[in-house]
Order: structure tokens, then sequence, then C-alpha cells
């Protein structure tokens, strides 16, 4: 049975969240991004359902982390805000994708 700490952490959804922007064009909505994550990564439905312990709230530990690496995003200037909801794909965002697919293409055999 899965645990909380069996979860990626927000520092783990921080890449994927990037690239789903990315994905969506370099904009998109909180929905957007979430629903390209999870199609994305298909965490199981047991990681879905994790709740954090004595909290009585409907989103689980999962996509609440999902939340704080987008807002991480923002707060590094990867993502910007415009409005309420929607989110863009910065220079700085756009810089770290190339650099690491540049790692990867170096890495790979």
């Amino acid at each position: 049975m899965a645990s909380i700490d069996d979860l990626p952490t927000y520092a783990d959804l921080m890449l994927p969240t990037l690239q789903a922007v990315d994905r969506l064009g370099g904009s998109a909505s909180v929905r957007q991004i979430r629903a390209s994550i999870l199609d994305e990564l298909q965490p199981p439905e047991e990681w879905l359902a994790i709740t954090y312990p004595g909290r009585d709230v409907e989103k689980g530990v999962y996509l609440d982390r999902l939340d704080w690496a987008r807002s991480y995003c923002k707060l590094g200037g990867a993502l910007d805000s415009p409005k309420r909801g929607l989110f863009l794909i910065t220079e700085l965002g756009t810089e770290i994708l190339s650099r690491i697919k540049s790692l990867v293409s170096i890495a790979a055999p």
C-alpha cells in the first residue's frame, strides 16, 4: 500500500509542469496543466487517493503537490501568470527545457 512518502515531491513535479505548459503551446489553464501531467505521468489511482492525515479536504496529496510545483515554477520565474488561472512559459522556462534536452541528448548513447 502506497504512502505519502512514496509520492513525488513538488520539486519532482516542477519539470513535468514546465513540459506540460510547453506541450500545450506555451500557455495553459490550471486544469489543462493538471490534465496534461496526469496524462503524461499516469500516476496510480492509489497515489491520487492519498490525503493528508487529519485533514478533511477533497484534494489529495498528489494534486496538492502539482499545485505547489506550478507555484514554485512561477516563483522561480519559469512560469508567469498574467491573470488568475492562466500560466505562460517564460524565456527562463524555455531555457530550462532547452538545457534539459541538451543534457539528455549528451547522455544518450
